[in-house]
């Protein structure tokens, strides 16, 4: 079984406004099938700065998807050097 982490903020948690759901999680399992296993290791609300720091600590996998972005871009002073 091959294993596929997703790791990035709130848009991989599937964060609906109140909580994180793992809607995303799901179906990314339903559509590869059983040869494969997802694992969601997101943080909603992250930054681009909070990567590095977790590098260190991500799983062995086959497949990584990473995320980021979309808090940096909402003017929370993340510079385009720094992203």
């Amino acid at each position: 079984m091959k294993k596929v982490v997703l790791f990035g903020d709130s848009i991989f948690n599937a964060y609906d406004g109140q909580k994180d759901t793992d809607r995303l999680t799901k179906a990314l399992a339903k559509r590869l099938g059983a040869a494969y296993e997802v694992v969601n290791i997101s943080v909603s609300g992250a930054l681009a700065q909070d990567v590095l720091p977790r590098v260190g600590n991500l799983p062995a996998c086959d497949i990584l998807i990473v995320e980021y972005g979309t808090n940096d871009a909402a003017s929370w002073g993340c510079s385009a050097y720094d992203y």
